[in-house]
């Protein structure tokens, strides 16, 4: 019955095959400045967090990958992709989310760090964006749940406005909102 706020800014680049993902906690104070760094250079990935308190940069790897992102339900690893990115993918029979033709990928990451046996995935034919993400153990037991509230075109761009994010095992949820967008192209390299 407990919530928590926390207030981000987030900023992402991508030149070529080499994406930034930067995300700084804003509030509250017990996480504020704490902040994240995840570049992903043709496959070749590397995530960094500061933490304020310790002043110090540690890289994230390995095991550390499956950790919770902040106190959110969201790991390192679903930040980047790469269970999906590295995956064997199969495609299901298609199916409908609300009113949305989707496309039903079902993809088994390779990596044997990865906490996942199998994802499921409910991509829009309309914007390629995921709906609806399953993420199962090894054993084919559910573990988390991902659902998309809310996508809007902006500036010819599809984005997620709102996506919750369920842990079934610790009966947790993170609800992502984006409250303020400002779609540019020219974010300087060193705000990452």
């Amino acid at each position: 019955g407990q919530e928590n706020k926390r207030k981000v800014v987030m900023r992402s680049r991508k030149d070529g095959d080499t994406r930034r993902l930067f995300v700084r906690f804003l509030s509250p104070t017990d996480v504020a400045g704490t902040s994240f760094l995840g570049i992903d250079d043709d496959g070749n990935r590397t995530q960094w967090l500061y933490l304020p308190a310790v002043a110090k940069t540690r890289r994230i790897s390995g095991k550390q990958r499956n950790a919770a992102f902040v106190g959110t339900d969201y790991s390192y690893a679903d930040l980047d992709n790469r269970d999906i990115d590295d995956a064997t993918t199969t495609r299901l029979e298609d199916e409908k989310v609300g009113k949305q033709d989707c496309y039903v990928i079902e993809a088994v990451p390779t990596s044997k760090e990865s906490a996942y046996g199998k994802l499921h995935l409910w991509i829009a034919k309309d914007s390629f964006l995921p709906l609806r993400i399953r993420f199962y153990d090894g054993a084919g037991n559910e573990l988390k749940r991902l659902t998309v509230q809310e996508v809007k075109k902006i500036e010819g761009r599809w984005v997620i406005m709102e996506s919750k994010m369920v842990d079934l095992k610790r009966q947790h949820t993170t609800v992502m909102k984006v409250t303020e967008i400002d779609i540019r192209d020219d974010i300087p390299l060193e705000q990452f």
